[in-house]
């Protein structure tokens, strides 16, 4: 029963948190999370609780906000002393893994939500589990009516996880994977790099919202370009599923841009349109295609981009003791 109510617990918790961020569609990895940290901040307390015969409320609504404060103030020193830095409105909040003043505000505040949070599951906690059960005085140990609650509680919470999945899931030609068994259908045609500069992320963003426009494609998508944050996403899809996604390459300073094509199923066409696509951002930087990019069929005109040339060798490092 225990193990039930911990269950229950944290299903309820995601649900209030997905609630809380207006995205039931997070409901799933929250619940995840929250029972994953259900075993040091959540068990660990109960047993010793448990063991002390301190399970009243007042010792469960404790317990509950001790263990909460303790993860945000974990979760808050793992921040300190890396690369982290952010910003809110214009505020600094973290500058080169240190908190401003306005940091240490934002984080004294988590860590009261993340407290009130803990409380909260340690209140329902002891809602749930029977108190003999508690106390450890039900002899002989057989199941009464009561423990139909945190049982079917639990069946609920694990079994709204594939429900929320399937109801949630984004049915729109910009999932290719939407046809639920689309992994052994979905054909990635085409991969190339933009050599572009984070000042030109704007313009591309002009063109590729213009072709999508001029084409009847939908699209959408978000640039960003701050001190401390950059971000370009841009997606345009029509029916039948032809996906194109225009990201930012990982780790690249630069501001290059990595252009994907994806189609739902291998045989439906995609070359026309690509090409004009094509032509619009070439005209922003050079164009080159992905070496690693395995596909079934490849225009002619996209075979005559040239390939991306292997990254130089890494030179050994001079300052390296010799070896003796």
């Amino acid at each position: 029963m225990q193990i039930a109510s911990f269950i229950a617990v944290a299903g309820m918790m995601a649900f209030i948190m997905s609630l809380g961020f207006s995205d039931p569609r997070l409901y799933p990895a929250v619940f995840a999370v929250l029972l994953i940290l259900s075993v040091p901040f959540g068990l660990l307390p109960y047993a010793v609780a448990r063991h002390a015969g301190r399970v009243g409320w007042r010792e469960a609504a404790i317990a509950g906000l001790l263990a909460g404060g303790l993860f945000g103030i974990i979760f808050f020193l793992l921040q300190l002393g890396g690369t982290y830095s952010s910003s809110a409105g214009g505020v600094a909040l973290w500058k080169d893994g240190w908190p401003t003043f306005a940091g240490l505000a934002q984080s004294a505040a988590l860590c009261g939500l993340y407290a009130a949070i803990g409380g909260l599951g340690g209140l329902l906690l002891r809602a749930l589990v029977p108190s003999d059960l508690l106390m450890a005085s039900r002899f002989p140990l057989r199941p009464y009516w009561r423990d139909v609650l945190p049982l079917a509680l639990a069946i609920a919470a694990l079994a709204a996880v594939p429900i929320t999945e399937q109801a949630t899931r984004d049915r729109s030609c910009f999932n290719p994977f939407r046809a639920g068994d689309a992994p052994r259908n979905v054909t990635p045609n085409l991969s190339l790099r933009l050599h572009v500069s984070k000042s030109q992320w704007p313009d591309v963003a002009s063109s590729f919202a213009a072709f999508a426009k001029a084409n009847g494609w939908r699209s959408r998508g978000q640039t960003e370009i701050r001190e401390d944050w950059n971000w370009f996403q841009y997606e345009a899809c029509r029916e039948p599923v032809v996906n194109i996604i225009i990201l930012q390459i990982p780790l690249d300073d630069a501001g290059g841009l990595i252009v994907s094509v994806t189609t739902e199923r291998p045989e439906i066409t995609w070359e026309a349109d690509v090409q004009r696509l094509i032509g619009l951002l070439a005209r922003h930087g050079r164009i080159t295609r992905d070496r690693l990019m395995v596909t079934r069929r490849l225009p002619g005109w996209a075979q005559a981009i040239p390939i991306e040339p292997e990254a130089p060798p890494i030179p050994p490092s001079t300052a390296a003791p010799a070896a003796r």
